[in-house]
């Protein structure tokens, strides 16, 4: 079990990395001059406070990426604080399988129901 929760946080890890990638390469060659401003203001900062960062301030074109950032980094802090794969609401464990089928997911089958 360990293993598997390990190997799901390197996967989380890649994705973030992925996603923070895009979202630079995005903002950087944008023709919105704000969004240009936004990512070097990103480059200055922790990538930790990327969330917040971005949260208002990009266009629609944006936003499911930056839903995707927020899921995955929620995801890692439960990681941190020792919850992770234990469902947000009920707090019983999500399944391995489900987890695996979607790393991010913050409840268990009946909760989201």
């Amino acid at each position: 079990m360990a293993y598997a929760l390990n190997s799901l946080k390197a996967h989380l890890i890649i994705q973030l990395n992925r996603i923070q990638e895009e979202l630079l390469e995005c903002l950087s060659n944008s023709t919105i001059s704000a969004e240009k401003n936004l990512a070097e203001t990103l480059k200055s900062h922790p990538q930790t406070s990327w969330v917040e960062l971005l949260e208002h301030n990009v266009s629609p074109d944006h936003t499911t990426l930056v839903k995707e950032l927020t899921k995955v980094e929620a995801a890692l802090c439960q990681f941190d604080i020792g919850q992770y794969g234990y469902c947000a609401d009920c707090e019983e464990p999500i399944s391995l399988d489900e987890l695996k089928k979607d790393p991010t997911k913050q409840r268990c089958g009946l909760c989201e129901r």
